[in-house]
C-alpha cells in the first residue's frame, strides 16, 4: 500500500485523470442529450442516491452556497424534476424529492453516457473494463474518505404509501 509520504510520481496519474474526464465531459456534452444541466444532473443523481433531502444538505453536498444551490432548485422544479415535501422532523422546512420525470431524465442519461462510455471500451478485454471499474470505485471511495472535514448529509427516510 502507497503511503502519502511515500515517492509516488502522482503527476502522470492527475494528467490521464484531468484528460480522461475532460475528454469524457466533452462527449458526453456532444453525444448526451438532456433537458436538465450539467448542474441540475448532479443534484438529481444525489436525489436518486440519497433520497428526499433539504436545500441546505444538496449545497453541503456539492459544496456550493445554498442561494446557488437554490436557483439550480427552482429550475428543476419549474421542469418538473423534483418535488416539493413537508420534512416530517422539521415542519419548517421543506424537502426536495426526485419526480418521476426527474428519474426518467437521469435512466436516460445514464443510459446515453454508458453507450458513449461503452463504445469507448468496446474494443478493450472483458478483465480491463472490470479492472478499470474496481480501480475507479477504489479511487472515489478513498477520495470520499479524504473528505472527512466535509460536513455529512442530512438522509431523510422515504416512506412508501
Amino acid at each position: 500500500m502507497v503511503q502519502a509520504t511515500d515517492k509516488v510520481p502522482v503527476s502522470p496519474l492527475v494528467d490521464a485523470l484531468y484528460t480522461a474526464v475532460r475528454r469524457a465531459h466533452r462527449l458526453r456534452s456532444a453525444r448526451v442529450h438532456s433537458s436538465c444541466d450539467k448542474s441540475g444532473l448532479v443534484l438529481l443523481g444525489l436525489l436518486v442516491e440519497h433520497g428526499p433531502m433539504r436545500l441546505s444538505d444538496l449545497a453541503c453536498a456539492v459544496q456550493l452556497d445554498p442561494s446557488t444551490v437554490s436557483r439550480q432548485v427552482r429550475a428543476l422544479s419549474d421542469g418538473g424534476f423534483t418535488e416539493s415535501l413537508d420534512d416530517p422532523d422539521d415542519k419548517r422546512a421543506r424537502l426536495l424529492k426526485i419526480s418521476a420525470k426527474g428519474r426518467s431524465e437521469i435512466e436516460s442519461v445514464t443510459r446515453e453516457l454508458g453507450n458513449v462510455l461503452g463504445s469507448a471500451v468496446s474494443g478493450w478485454p472483458k478483465a480491463d473494463v472490470e479492472t478499470l471499474t474496481t480501480l475507479l470505485t477504489r479511487l472515489a471511495d478513498d477520495l470520499a474518505a479524504g473528505a472527512s472535514d466535509v460536513r455529512p448529509i442530512h438522509l431523510v427516510e422515504e416512506t412508501h404509501e
